[in-house]
């Protein structure tokens, strides 16, 4: 079970290279592909020759924003995205995360801090399909996640709870009574 979180057509992606990618998925019946359009409105940009191969394929479904997210992660075996915030997401919930980061000319920081499976070409994208199907055990090693987390959840500090520490800090500098 894949879902495939797709991202805005103006942010620098390579349209033809996501239907090659998306079009040897689905030509997998092994595999329950879900691809989701970006949450942003008006950003639909999907492909009508793909629409017309895989629209009534039983293994592919097009979903919009009628479809949440987190919970469309939580079903999945994987996530694939590139260059979105959405991939945190999937970091967050123990998914295993593709970064196909050749789909998009943006560097994101799941390539700095090797916090996702990185995937320079369709070929290593399948690749690491294949090794998830077969290996319950194949995942990214955490210290990259961790890094990431650090970096954008904790504020550069040590984990902790932000809530709370937010907290602390607006009651101790602002309820002084």
């Amino acid at each position: 079970k894949i879902v495939f979180m797709q991202y805005q057509s103006n942010y620098n992606i390579n349209k033809d290279l996501i239907w090659l990618l998306l079009s040897e998925i689905a030509s997998n019946n092994g595999i329950q592909l879900i691809i989701k359009d970006s949450t942003r409105h008006g950003t639909h940009y999907s492909s009508n020759h793909f629409l017309e191969n895989y629209g009534n394929v039983q293994n592919v479904e097009f979903v919009g924003n009628e479809a949440n997210s987190p919970a469309l992660i939580e079903w999945a075996e994987c996530v694939i995205a590139f260059g979105s915030s959405i991939g945190i997401e999937a970091l967050c919930q123990n998914q295993q995360l593709i970064n196909s980061y050749y789909l998009i000319s943006n560097r994101t920081h799941f390539e700095k801090f090797k916090a996702a499976l990185n995937a320079g070409s369709k070929s290593e994208v399948m690749s690491h399909i294949k090794k998830l199907m077969s290996n319950s055990e194949y995942n990214v090693k955490s210290n990259g996640k961790e890094k990431l987390f650090k970096e954008f959840i904790y504020g550069g500090k040590d984990k902790h709870d932000v809530l709370e520490s937010y907290y602390n800090k607006i009651t101790n500098e602002y309820l002084t009574y």
